[in-house]
């Protein structure tokens, strides 16, 4: 079995060891058993610290400029991946495993994946905890229809318009809306929720999650501001929402 895996640096990379890499913070190794032996398969992190938007935005959208740096260095990446998906294509067994959250969700292993269904590779993902489904489930908000958003805008002004527009369709179609912060601008952004939404809105902080210091919270943005604020500076934390 020959396993991909996505670096600090976010870019894909071979390695036949992967699965052995000790993950910090995490409470214990991913399994490795039972990988998938005809394609590419995701081993899903026990351990979900951030998610990075990490593909330049010109790339994301499909608008490289051969001339910008950033598409450049996307087309170099992009090169890498058809080499890797090739492969797999050609019957090496391979896994992809993703070093800061769970593969292919909010996550530049999407792109590979995609490149393993254009050659007719099969791809079987691996059962395991998503970071995103776990505070959904911990919540008690609607989990028969939510969105996750990945991150809002840094901006202060642009990202409480944002959350009142998340806000807005909440309400209208009884919708959890999900999204993350960079930790060390969790408190920013709890800020900037409480004082944009409604006071009946339902405001779910999970933190830490699979981690011994994992602190859960759902309450209305009205109880929030009467009780203890939660320390989220520098933890990884999801932030839901629910419009009643």
């Amino acid at each position: 079995m020959h396993y991909w895996r996505l670096n600090e640096r976010h870019t894909l990379s071979d390695s036949k060891h992967a699965g052995r890499r000790r993950y910090r913070g995490a409470r214990r190794r991913p399994a490795l058993t039972g990988a998938c032996p005809c394609g590419i398969a995701s081993l899903l992190h026990r351990r979900k610290r951030e998610n990075h938007a990490c593909l330049p935005k010109e790339s994301r959208h499909g608008t490289a400029d051969p001339g910008n740096r950033n598409s450049r260095t996307e087309c170099k990446y992009a090169d890498r991946r058809d080499r890797q998906a090739a492969r797999a294509a050609a019957g090496t067994d391979a896994g992809l495993v993703s070093e800061a959250g769970c593969p292919a969700v909010a996550d530049p292993g999407a792109l590979l994946v995609r490149r393993a269904h254009e050659r007719g590779v099969k791809v079987v993902p691996f059962v395991g905890p998503s970071s995103i489904l776990l505070a959904l489930m911990a919540s008690g908000l609607n989990g028969q229809s939510f969105a996750f958003h990945g991150y809002l805008p840094v901006d202060a002004t642009e990202r409480a318009k944002r959350l009142r527009d998340l806000e807005q369709q909440s309400r209208k179609g009884k919708q959890t809306q999900i999204f993350i912060e960079t930790p060390y601008r969790n408190r920013a952004l709890l800020d900037t929720l409480l004082a944009t939404c409604a006071p009946s809105t339902l405001v779910c902080v999970a933190v830490d999650l699979t981690l011994e210091t994992e602190t859960i919270a759902s309450r209305t943005v009205a109880d929030w501001k009467k009780k203890p604020a939660i320390d989220l500076h520098k933890r990884p934390a999801i932030f839901l929402i629910l419009a009643v």
